[in-house]
């Protein structure tokens, strides 16, 4: 069974390619459900936008990318224009994402197997206050006791330095028009090259146990659609394995945020007031009762004290929102402005620091405002606000 969360333009273009996608998954008792952020992207891999629930399998090429997530923080005490005036601000954050700075975020091994056990346990001294709540899953998936970790997906000495580079693919700082001592971080960001060393090493192995043990046909190993029992014991280490990789993204996350505060209570020489409004992973994997993956979709908690945030496009705003009940939800919007070709462009929605505005960018505007007034056409969503993006690092 195949469902749509997503508005008619979307489902109309996309329709062809998931019925052709799902075929076979959604034919198997598992239900497909489509978000409007849906978009084809690593081949043999399931598409994103996409949240899968079986009884029994696992889909392992649904889950690249592994501890995917959004953090949003607000920081009270500084604005906007007083950042962009300090140079030697901009200039010392483009030097840490980059790694040029003499930090060391992950100082040594031991530090690394924290991460990948305990994840925001590990590095919550860093925070003067409790946060916990903030978290999916308060920030911590837990291991099985005497999991062994694989040398072929845990890094050596070298890879660990490029974890000094920042691995995420994008890192925002957003201003709100209403309010003037306030800035937004927006970390998007995963587990990278653990993410594809796990890709590397469990892909081959699973498939391969997959067609022996005759889970799945030899086209579905082709397609990447090939599954496997999650009560198997190859499926449990796996599945451990994924835990470490959610535990070592939120950990890294709170490196990231960690040190850009720092970086900003330096230079303004004061102690900013920081808020984590929440940190959700949106690639990830759960087993219980049945199983759920989870590509490029936030399963978001009905909470008066969380802030979630739709991500817009580049140099367009983002919508920060909030819900009275637990779902599914986007962390993007339909990247193809095409789609949308008859809906009005919102030149409303473009960041003040864009010095120049081009066609494409208003015509993106009109995926963005499509997609924001879906979600907010719906009674369990209520509009925060709209923050709009002066500083941006994107990695690709």
């Amino acid at each position: 069974m195949i469902e749509y969360d997503a508005p008619e333009e979307v489902i109309r273009a996309v329709n062809k390619s998931c019925t052709q996608e799902f075929t076979g998954i959604s034919e198997n008792g598992s239900k497909v459900s489509v978000f409007l952020d849906y978009i084809q992207k690593r081949k043999n891999t399931i598409s994103s936008g996409v949240v899968i629930e079986t009884k029994n399998d696992i889909y392992p090429c649904a889950l690249p990318d592994v501890g995917c997530g959004f953090r949003l923080v607000k920081c009270n005490g500084i604005s906007a224009k007083t950042l962009l005036k300090n140079k030697n601000i901009i200039n010392r954050i483009d030097d840490f994402l980059h790694g040029k700075m003499d930090v060391n975020l992950i100082p040594n091994q031991v530090v690394l197997n924290k991460m990948l056990y305990e994840g925001h346990n590990c590095t919550a001294s860093l925070f003067d206050n409790k946060r916990e709540k903030a978290y999916e899953n308060h920030g911590y998936y837990k291991i099985s006791k005497g999991h062994i970790f694989n040398s072929k997906i845990y890094p050596d000495k070298n890879l660990l330095k490029k974890f000094n580079n920042y691995q995420g693919h994008f890192f925002e700082i957003s201003y709100a028009e209403e309010e003037e001592e306030c800035i937004y971080f927006f970390i998007h960001c995963g587990s990278f090259d653990l993410a594809t060393r796990y890709m590397d090493y469990y892909y081959p192995l699973l498939a391969k146990e997959a067609f022996i043990n005759r889970w799945s046909s030899k086209e579905e190993i082709i397609q990447g659609k090939f599954h496997i029992p999650k009560d198997s014991e190859i499926a449990i280490k796996y599945y451990n394995d994924i835990k470490c990789l959610m535990n070592f993204a939120v950990a890294y996350r709170d490196l990231v945020e960690y040190n850009i505060t720092k970086i900003l209570n330096e230079e303004t020489k004061k102690k900013l007031c920081v808020e984590l409004l929440s940190d959700y992973i949106h690639t990830k994997l759960s087993i219980g009762d049945t199983v759920i993956h989870q590509r490029g979709i936030q399963k978001l908690e009905n909470d008066d004290e969380k802030t979630y945030i739709l991500s817009g496009e580049h140099g367009i705003a983002s919508m920060l929102f909030k819900i009275n009940q637990d779902g599914f939800f986007s962390h993007g919007v339909q990247t193809k402005y095409q789609i949308f070709e008859n809906a009005v462009s919102d030149e409303r929605l473009i960041s003040k620091a864009i010095k120049k505005i081009d066609d494409d960018t208003v015509k993106r505007t009109r995926s963005v405002r499509k997609c924001f007034d879906y979600y907010l056409s719906k009674p369990e969503v209520s509009l925060d606000k709209y923050i709009y993006p002066f500083y941006s690092y994107k990695l690709e």
